[in-house]
């Protein structure tokens, strides 16, 4: 049976006086409810949205000779407390198992001091603020209420969609035609309205315990909503400390994040996964506030109001583009700690591309000028005969090709391995690898025995981690052009493995990190918190030994003095790299506030017989947001399937880095030779985890 779509539009304009709140006042805004309009008219004519179907609750300013102290709604169509609850319980009652949700709120948000603090103690609520706030039966929708709800609708398996064009703290008018939808300070005001009538104390306990522990695959956005994102997708205007803006856009008011999300939308030739339309959407909104970062969380790869989902391709979004006397330059928010240097080739996509044929690319680019996190290319060439503008929200990858020398050892007497000998140094030299005959110089030595190619390490030795042979097919080119494959893909890993800011050489000056051994079941998930009380620093367990199906826990604290933004990357046995902090598909980065610890929690398991194997966690913190993930690396491919697991269940391998490893690059382009040297604004970390290795 088809799915039926639903969707419950709150649009709040009008927040009516009173003094229930002394020394907080919400005032009117503009954009809200034509927000709402606007996204019910998109829904309707192009996702098959039906009336039946449509829950509003809008609250509209009174017209002139109306009553100036109500909105012009009827009072069951108001956004009230209690008005919004019903309809969030009749939608999740009504609907059935598999039908999609689709959730729209703007108007004001809010931090207050929490109603719950049997659980919550010494936190805040992040709050929506309905019309009657100010009333002295107003109540604000708190956070943990919210989870509640949406929990709700996960437990009868909804799919749902939540899209926040609020914030949580910001600052008054920014001029006549932007205004915050949020106020600049914490109302701590605690009303007897305040107590929650959706639930008892103990069953909101318990929906925000699931959002911060126990089974699950993620972790909360942002740190705030308390979302745990299970079966349902999370859009917000900005981060918790920013601020929502709205602007006039064709004579009318509305909501940045809503106008340019139904842009992006109406504009796109193809079905966008929400991953896609927070790529172009949060480099729109930066292009107009540069102050209002755009969140995404949960299941990303799903496609926008819709069942379905598709593999996620990490790319890089195109941030800015300028058109000067000299070209075209480029900007895009990635730089030297993912190891771009200056002359990296950059491939570029249309924002509507999803599956990355090397036909649809649309130029290549050059790096000229590279910062921390930061980068400026120009166009080098245009693919095709189109030469179509690039645009911020076009999709980039780097090419990031570096050198690392190899060495052909030719077996004696040469015999029949000639041929193997010289196809593979033609495809080293198609490739762009650099062959070396001084073992000094070399990073791989490769061997020809047993009718396969064999890589070892330039004091030829097993590398960290075995790498399997590689048999020579009777299509020798076929099996020279596999190897050089293989050369790129351990030059990559290698490249993160070893990459370090070498400004960055005090221990725990910006990040202290500890690994331990957890005995059974270690119930948690991955969190962020301020525990008190706690050590400076941790002590340096770095490394340990650990079995099969063992529980293991990283914590890692911000101790830089300011706000940093981190993600982690397994390195593991099977040469690929994975990121497993933040984990939900989609999301790139997690800010780390001031003496904040992650406590992610890891269970490997180890393959039948293996042993003395390695997985290096690295941890990467920067103060600016940036994005690792399109640095993953599928496995080494190979016979050995068995590969040591985490606690979240990884994704497939990604397609487009297969793409990109079977590209060939000429000898006469610039091939990248990337330093382990990051400079100030950056720093990393590495716990290692190995197998016990045999005893002798």
């Amino acid at each position: 049976m088809e799915a039926n779509k639903w969707a419950i539009l709150i649009g709040v304009d009008f927040y009516s006086d009173g003094d229930a709140r002394p020394g907080i006042n919400f005032h009117t805004l503009n954009g809200c409810v034509e927000d709402v309009r606007r996204v019910e008219e998109l829904l309707r004519t192009s996702f098959g949205l039906e009336e039946p179907f449509i829950y509003r609750l809008t609250a509209t300013s009174p017209g002139p000779s109306g009553n100036q102290k109500e909105p012009q709604e009827h009072p069951s169509e108001r956004p009230t407390y209690e008005n919004i609850i019903n309809t969030f319980q009749e939608v999740t009652k009504k609907a059935k198992p598999g039908d999609l949700v689709y959730i729209h709120y703007s108007g004001h948000g809010a931090q207050v001091k929490t109603a719950f603090e049997d659980f919550k103690p010494n936190e805040i609520d992040e709050a929506l603020v309905p019309t009657d706030i100010s009333s002295s039966s107003g109540r604000y929708l708190r956070d943990v209420e919210i989870a509640y709800l949406l929990e709700a609708m996960a437990d009868k398996d909804l799919v749902v969609t939540l899209v926040l064009d609020c914030c949580h703290s910001g600052g008054a008018n920014r001029g006549s035609s932007s205004l915050v939808r949020g106020i600049k300070k914490v109302d701590n005001n605690k009303l007897e309205s305040d107590n929650s009538l959706l639930a008892s104390q103990e069953e909101l306990k318990e929906a925000w315990r699931k959002s911060r522990a126990g089974g699950g695959r993620t972790v909360r956005v942002e740190n705030h909503w308390l979302l745990e994102t299970r079966r349902y997708t999370f859009i917000a205007a900005c981060r918790a400390h920013e601020y929502a803006s709205e602007h006039i856009f064709d004579g009318k008011t509305q909501g940045l994040l809503t106008h340019t999300m139904i842009d992006a939308l109406k504009n796109s030739p193809s079905h966008l996964t929400y991953y896609e339309l927070w790529n172009l959407v949060a480099m729109k909104v930066r292009e107009r506030n540069h102050e209002q970062n755009v969140i995404l969380g949960g299941e990303a790869d799903r496609l926008f109001f819709a069942s379905s989902r598709r593999e996620l391709f990490y790319v890089v979004p195109i941030t800015k583009v300028t058109e000067t006397d000299q070209g075209t330059i480029v900007e895009m928010k990635i730089g030297a700690a993912q190891g771009i240097t200056e002359g990296t080739g950059i491939d570029v996509w249309p924002s509507s591309c999803f599956d990355f044929k090397p036909s649809e690319r649309l130029a290549l680019l050059r790096v000229v000028e590279v910062e921390d996190s930061a980068l400026k290319a120009e166009v080098s060439e245009h693919y095709g005969a189109s030469m179509r503008p690039l645009e911020s929200g076009f999709l980039a990858r780097p090419h990031v090709v570096p050198r690392m020398s190899v060495q052909l050892v030719f077996p004696e007497p040469l015999g029949a391995d000639q041929d193997a000998i010289t196809k593979a140094q033609e495809a080293f030299n198609q490739y762009g690898i650099p062959l070396s005959d001084k073992a000094a110089d070399t990073s791989f030595r490769v061997h020809v025995k047993d009718g396969s190619y064999v890589i070892l390490s330039g004091q030829d030795q097993q590398l960290r981690n075995p790498v399997p042979p590689l048999s020579i097919d009777p299509d020798r080119a076929r099996s020279a052009e596999q190897l050089a494959r293989r050369i790129i893909h351990l030059t990559k890993y290698y490249n993160i493995l070893q990459l370090s800011n070498a400004e960055r050489n005090v221990p725990d000056e910006w990040l202290s990190i500890s690994l331990e051994k957890k005995h059974h079941w270690f119930p948690e998930k991955p969190r962020l918190a301020k525990d008190k009380p706690d050590p400076a620093t941790f002590l340096h367990s770095k490394s340990c030994e650990t079995t099969d199906n063992e529980w293991l826990l990283l914590k890692a604290k911000n101790t830089s003095g300011k706000e940093l933004y981190i993600t982690v990357l397994d390195l593991d046995r099977s040469w690929a790299i994975d990121q497993i902090y933040p984990y939900a598909p989609g999301v790139i980065y997690q800010p780390l506030t001031l003496d904040e610890i992650l406590y992610l929690p890891l269970q490997l398991t180890v393959p039948d017989g293996a042993n003395g194997l390695i997985d290096t966690i690295k941890i990467f913190v920067t103060t600016e947001p940036t994005s690792f993930r399109w640095l993953e690396l599928p496995k080494l491919a190979g016979p050995d399937e068995g590969r040591l697991g985490r606690a979240n269940h990884m994704k497939p391998k990604n397609a487009l880095e297969v793409l990109q490893e079977s590209m060939t690059f000429p000898k006469s382009r610039k091939v990248a030779l990337i330093s382990a040297y990051i400079p100030t604004g950056w720093d990393t970390a590495s716990c290692i985890v190995e197998t016990p290795k045999p005893k002798s």
